[in-house]
């Protein structure tokens, strides 16, 4: 009896072990896939391959910045943001894009990054932005959340801080921050369909952030 006993008992430890060990191995694995997926967007600089020569330029005289835009692309007042934010819109786009927050009666949080047709910025003192810097890499460090990934990047002759995650739906998510002595913004877009942000939402947004610079 006693034999029986104990090679059950070696039987059920060997079994405990392999499923340990499978879970194991099966957490790790989706960890560090998590970690790829979005490690293979992280590049280093942003591709200077867009041409912007015969966009608009966009200058904001209060806090000191310009940047350009397609022309058919246009600055856009929505409902839910303050005056510290700025959306950029397709012009095609912004009355389906205003007619949807108007009838769900949702924020421009929720409307303003529907099929990834918008690009928006916001502005703030140096402090403000520096606490949202902190905050997002506690958050992204504390929680080891691989859906956040961020770095210094290279985007023409200025850097910037990136964050680059779930974007929600499937989707991804970009954010840089720039920022001087005295005042920062922040630029961000939704790829809400995409792994790896692509198409036309892409192209505009590199070209944006290439052609960005504080002018006081």
């Amino acid at each position: 009896m006693s034999y029986t006993f104990k090679n059950k008992k070696q039987v059920f430890l060997t079994i405990v072990t392999i499923v340990v060990i499978a879970l194991v191995a099966l957490i790790v694995d989706l960890y560090v896939g998590y970690r790829e997926y979005f490690k293979e967007y992280n590049y280093a600089s942003v591709p200077a391959s867009t041409d912007t020569s015969n966009w608009n330029t966009y200058r904001n005289e209060k806090y000191g910045f310009e940047f350009k835009y397609p022309e058919d692309w246009k600055e856009t007042k929505v409902k839910g943001y303050y005056d510290t934010h700025i959306v950029f819109v397709k012009s095609s786009m912004e009355e389906p894009l205003k007619s949807h927050i108007q009838s769900s009666r949702s924020t421009a949080m929720d409307g303003g990054i529907i099929g990834g047709i918008t690009f928006v910025l916001r502005m703030a003192d140096s402090n403000e932005i520096n606490s949202f810097v902190v905050d997002l890499k506690k958050h992204a460090t504390d929680y080891s959340d691989p859906r956040i990934r961020f770095s210094e990047v290279r985007v023409g002759d200025m850097v910037a801080t990136k964050f680059f995650g779930d974007g929600g739906s499937g989707g991804t998510s970009e954010t840089y921050v720039f920022k001087n002595d005295t005042i920062g913004v922040i630029f961000g877009a939704n790829y809400l369909d995409d792994k790896v942000p692509s198409g036309e939402l892409k192209t505009v947004f590199d070209g944006v952030l290439l052609t960005f610079k504080f002018t006081k």
